[in-house]
């Protein structure tokens, strides 16, 4: 599980270490918050989509695992994991990627 720190805004987002999200903030939530996402839920790209919540990244290493490949990402200083079915060659160690955390897949918890 991917996790950092946050603080709820008032206009409805988090100010994390990786920059402004945007997620559903469940009622009641205020203040600082700890963010989490899957592996699985991190999307990965060569180019940037202009969606919410996209963030640059460099990828420190891949590892093939059969059916899956793991990535280990540095997002501001900030270590991430995104899983993959398969593998995508033209992701290389080494290269600048993007990375965009799906609104839909943040949890978002109370510190």
């Amino acid at each position: 599980m991917n996790e950092f720190e946050g603080a709820v805004q008032n206009d409805g987002c988090i100010n994390s270490a990786l920059g402004a999200l945007r997620c559903a903030i469940p009622n009641g939530v205020v203040g600082e918050v700890i963010v989490a996402i899957r592996p699985e839920d991190v999307s990965l790209s060569r180019e940037p989509s202009g969606c919410a919540n996209e963030f640059s990244a460099q990828l420190v290493s891949r590892l093939f695992l059969g059916d899956i490949t793991l990535y280990h990402l540095s997002a501001t200083g900030n270590k991430l994991r995104g899983k993959t079915a398969g593998t995508d060659r033209q992701l290389e160690p080494g290269s600048s990627i993007y990375v965009r955390l799906p609104a839909e897949k943040l949890k978002i918890f109370p510190k």
